[in-house]
């Protein structure tokens, strides 16, 4: 009897500061549920750094996996040059792999500026890419069908949509896939609308997530939580609390790694009722304090794409505080989720926490919000990930894929690529 031959995995993610680790874990404990459907044995390789091995994100996320997948060493432990530079550096580190070592699948957990890369190589004569490989891509933030974006950024957003050699393109905005939609709307026969790949978090009573944490128990608590720094508004946000009148108690938490920038304003005003956690957090910790708010702030300037924390906010059940970028206001205004404002404008966001203060004390979930919840539940981000490998693979799927809610514009088929 002939045995199922292996099929091979390759998760490349060289980078893993921010959610990118996060991204990974998601996608492999999606891959490692995979396994149990199926005769063939996958064999799993992450394809990452050493520096990034040795790394908190790593520990935090991965590392409890680790007898679970194989690891492919890559390139220097640190990017040189420019930007352009790095992007090629990591274009150049993901071609030597795949052309040296056989590999049936690949995903790109980030493909931001990489797609675009691979793009313009792959116009080059002679220029080779696997025939068999079959590859997915995460792109997390897409300028296409934003308004105020430039014409530069706009191309290079498209150019990532028509990258050759991949077989499933997953965007985690509804904006650009309704404008790519209503525009070129073949392009869906590739492109999937996503949840974002990270767990929205599990609700936690305010008062038991407070005493774990040891915040005060009876005070409004304003909260800011991961990266902690003015790329995300935390400097205007400060000012904007300080702002507020002092007739009641309230504290601002800032949970995560602080800026320089951020720590030289909190210097300034150390009698100021604001508790800083300046270090990395846990996925649990970070559950913790989202769950311990009254208010999730998320006055992120200048933002293009999604973010985490106002799913997050949701799945707490907590008022989101979120800045007038479209992602944002497009999610927090169609699933009742809180307020946005304009970040740049103190007085405006000033006026934002204090009508956001008023509404925490009666907020409830809409059902749009739970609408919201089921699409970005862990199954669902599960079933996006892998419904490609279920079709390559010919596995009956336990459990159809949910759409984004109320989608403008029809999602595509989806068809599968070939096994190859």
């Amino acid at each position: 009897m002939t045995l199922p031959t292996d099929f091979k995995i390759l998760v490349y993610e060289r980078e893993h500061r921010g959610h990118r680790f996060s991204t990974v874990r998601v996608l492999i404990e999606a891959l490692l549920a995979l396994q149990n459907a199926t005769e063939r044995k996958l064999v799993i390789v992450l394809a990452t750094t050493a520096a990034a091995c040795e790394s908190e994100e790593y520990a935090e996320q991965l590392a409890h996996l680790a007898d679970r997948f194989e690891t492919r060493l890559i390139g220097d432990d640190r990017l040189t040059g420019s930007g352009l530079q790095g992007a090629k550096q990591k274009l150049d580190n993901l071609l030597k792999l795949v052309r040296t070592e056989h590999f049936d699948h690949l995903y790109l957990p980030y493909g931001d500026g990489l797609l675009q890369l691979l793009a313009l190589r792959l116009l080059v004569p002679g220029a080779r890419w696997p025939r068999h490989l079959v590859t997915e891509a995460i792109v997390m933030r897409s300028n296409f069908g934003y308004p105020d974006v430039s014409l530069k950024s706009r191309i290079a957003s498209v150019v990532a949509m028509w990258c050759p050699r991949i077989d499933r393109l997953h965007l985690i905005d509804p904006l650009p896939y309704e404008s790519i939609a209503n525009r070129w709307p073949a392009l869906t026969q590739r492109i999937n609308l996503m949840p974002i790949p990270i767990a929205p978090g599990v609700p936690i009573a305010q008062a038991e997530a407070r005493k774990s944490l040891g915040l005060p128990l009876d005070a409004k608590l304003v909260v800011c939580v991961g990266v902690i720094d003015e790329r995300k508004g935390v400097d205007a946000l400060i000012n904007a609390f300080l702002a507020l009148p002092a007739n009641e108690e309230r504290r601002l938490v800032l949970a995560g790694r602080h800026s320089l920038k951020v720590l030289a304003i909190l210097n300034q005003t150390p009698d100021a009722p604001i508790i800083s956690i300046n270090r990395y957090l846990s996925d649990d910790e970070l559950n913790c304090y989202v769950n311990a708010a009254d208010i999730i702030a998320a006055p992120y300037p200048n933002f293009v794409g999604s973010a985490s924390i106002v799913i997050r906010a949701c799945a707490a059940g907590r008022v989101c505080l979120a800045s007038d970028s479209p992602w944002m206001q497009r999610v927090v205004e169609q699933f009742d989720l809180g307020l946005t404002i304009n970040p740049r404008n103190q007085t405006a966001m000033t006026a934002g926490l204090t009508q956001c203060l008023s509404l925490s004390d009666h907020f409830a979930l809409s059902q749009q919000a739970e609408a919201l919840l089921a699409f970005s539940n862990m199954n669902n981000i599960a079933t996006h990930l892998t419904s490609l490998l279920y079709d390559r693979l010919a596995i009956r799927r336990a459990r159809d894929v949910l759409l984004w809610p109320g989608l403008r514009s029809s999602q595509g088929n989806n068809k599968p690529a070939s096994l190859m």
